[in-house]
């Protein structure tokens, strides 16, 4: 989890980037600068964790959930609006500033029309960014909570790559005292087990809820 990304993922996120717009019919020049500012956002050197692999695993997230859930059909697809939203939900991220989303869902709605999207995905869009503000997964729209679960997913990974995700977040706190840090991120954490579900969807839920809470009791004893 660095900020120095190889040209292999680079390239898969850029077919990805061209798939999304081919859908739209969209020349692929047309969107280039926009997709290397995407590029230069998320290689911001105070990023650990909020980087370009984050959007890598969301994506894959996606992609299994779409090959594999038993919730598909023609109402749970991942949507290209749950993919814009994967794009930009972080493209503007400064550790502990409350206006992230905002300014985020703000950048997506000026690419969007740069693009000419049409107002009813871009609104979808700014939604689905603002909804990771407080992770609220009690919406009953299953495209919500599949993006916010893939933006989750993180919790219920391995041993060794949850550590790496713990110790990533922590770098990019680096200016905050720990005791400050361990306090934020131990009620984070407090609320998230408080939850009676931190994965909505059943897919992710059936996939990752127990792993993740056993994560979560781990760090919380350290």
């Amino acid at each position: 989890m660095t900020n120095h990304f190889d040209a292999v993922l680079v390239k898969e996120l850029e077919v990805r980037w061209r798939e999304l717009l081919e859908s739209y019919h969209i020349e692929p020049q047309i969107g280039a600068l926009i997709f290397q500012d995407i590029l230069t956002a998320y290689s911001e050197p105070h990023r650990h964790y909020h980087n370009l692999n984050h959007l890598n695993h969301m994506f894959q997230e996606l992609d299994t959930y779409e090959a594999d859930s038993r919730e598909i059909d023609s109402a749970s697809r991942v949507t290209n609006e749950m993919l814009w939203a994967v794009w930009y939900h972080d493209i503007v991220y400064k550790p502990g500033a409350s206006s992230n989303e905002k300014k985020s869902a703000i950048k997506a709605k000026e690419s969007m029309l740069q693009l000419n999207i049409q107002q009813s995905s871009i609104d979808k869009v700014v939604a689905l960014i603002m909804a990771t503000k407080n992770h609220q997964t009690n919406t009953g729209d299953i495209s919500t909570q599949v993006f916010l679960d893939a933006d989750m997913a993180i919790l219920g990974s391995d041993e060794d790559y949850y550590l790496k995700y713990r110790d990533s977040v922590r770098r990019e706190h680096a200016n905050i005292p720990d005791f400050l840090f361990n306090r934020g991120r131990k009620k984070f954490l407090s609320q998230t087990l408080k939850q009676s579900r931190i994965f909505m969807s059943s897919f992710f839920y059936d996939k990752y809820e127990q792993i993740a809470r056993k994560n979560i009791d781990n760090e919380l004893s350290n």
